[in-house]
């Protein structure tokens, strides 16, 4: 056993720990609005509000026209996260060719640990080279790239033979950068960001950080596939259920609600349940009265940003409710759509009134999946794509 794990055993220890890696994140965070000259989520939500309705008027609606059929190489991370809408989507709408580091082995190889860093850039900047090659011509590469994860020389060179390099970035506010290369490149999404023909980000602060490097960028909210997210045809039979790893907050949140008498399906890394196959997660949803959210980053409690399960969870039919979230009011109307708290005893507070009143927890159901339907799919999302590269 290494001392960290020991160390780790500690709880007095973890829970310093977990304050110290919050205080760092969000100093960070804040340092990069600064540089950059942009409203901070944590000291100016208010301005966070405004500029992602902006941010998102700007693109909301755009579709594309073009008759031809784009052959896309698309390089992932999660599978289980990317088949629950997003691989689906551009399978209908391109030529999808899908991205893995080794035969078998989806989206990009990660480092183990700091030393393999340089190495593990190379080898998948290597393979996206041979893969291109081997197909013969690709008009657009669009993937999770960091600059740990594929080296911007690369990135350059495809640039240069005429392929769109789309980056999809779905954690910008606490993954812009964290540490740098041997050779200076940062490590997060900065390392590649001045590379890309076009920078996708659920941060709308963080477009003009892509501007600032060099490279266009657009306000870009996760969504929901509505045929695999959808209403069920029974009874909801759960209180509540939540679905993602306990650490944190997440399990304070359980526990009061359990305590309080609302019953929790939890489902992950940590809880006694175990994980859910991810398969089983719409069915879930769907037989839920309540999904709960935690839109946290991290081990903070009060540092947000959207979340996959933020567009899911309402496309189910079910109510969700989650932390509130400044980036909202652009995509849902927060009390008609979907339910938000900022404390531990407003959530308990709103789970129990919801239960109790299910006429106006059903209509808020409906209404954050007819929200869905008509804006956050992941069909739209790739016609958007389409669109504008």
């Amino acid at each position: 056993m290494t001392w960290k794990r020991w160390l780790k055993q500690i709880e007095l220890f973890r829970a310093a720990n977990a304050r110290y890696k919050c205080w760092r994140l969000k100093h960070g965070y804040d340092a990069l609005c600064k540089q950059y000259g942009t409203p901070s989520i944590r000291r100016d939500p208010a301005g966070i509000e405004a500029l992602t309705r902006r941010k998102w008027d700007e693109v909301r609606g755009v579709t594309s026209t073009s008759e031809k059929r784009r052959r896309v190489v698309f390089i992932g991370t999660d599978y289980e996260q990317d088949r629950s809408g997003a691989l689906q989507a551009f399978g209908a709408l391109t030529d999808l060719h899908v991205f893995e580091w080794a035969p078998g082995k989806y989206g990009h190889r990660w480092p183990t640990r700091r030393s393999e860093c340089d190495e593990v850039r190379h080898h998948n900047a290597r393979v996206l080279r041979e893969m291109v090659d081997r197909l013969g011509g690709v008009d657009m590469i669009v993937g999770q790239m960091w600059g740990v994860s594929m080296h911007w020389r690369t990135i350059a060179d495809m640039r240069e033979r005429g392929i769109a390099v789309v980056s999809i970035a779905m954690d910008d506010r606490h993954a812009w950068i964290y540490g740098t290369m041997p050779d200076g490149t940062p490590i997060g999404t900065k390392g590649i960001a001045p590379y890309v023909t076009l920078g996708c980000t659920d941060a709308a602060e963080c477009v003009a950080w892509y501007e600032a490097e060099g490279s266009r960028a657009i306000f870009f909210p996760e969504a929901s596939d509505p045929a695999l997210f959808a209403p069920g045809d029974g009874t909801k039979e759960f209180d509540v259920s939540f679905v993602g790893a306990s650490y944190g907050v997440r399990g304070e949140i359980v526990g009061r609600l359990e305590r309080a008498g609302v019953r929790v399906q939890a489902y992950g890394n940590g809880w006694p349940a175990g994980r859910i196959p991810t398969d089983d997660v719409p069915r879930l949803f769907a037989r839920s009265k309540i999904v709960l959210g935690s839109g946290t980053v991290g081990h903070c409690d009060d540092f947000v940003a959207l979340k996959l399960r933020d567009f899911d969870a309402p496309m189910s039919g079910s109510l969700y409710l989650t932390h509130d979230n400044p980036d909202f009011p652009a995509l849902f109307e927060v009390g008609r759509e979907l339910a938000t708290f900022h404390t531990i005893d407003e959530a308990v507070d709103r789970a129990r009134h919801y239960l109790a009143s299910d006429a106006e927890r059903e209509a808020i159901a409906a209404a954050g999946r007819a929200r869905c339907l008509a804006e956050h799919t992941w069909e739209a999302r790739v016609r958007l794509l389409l669109a504008l590269v």
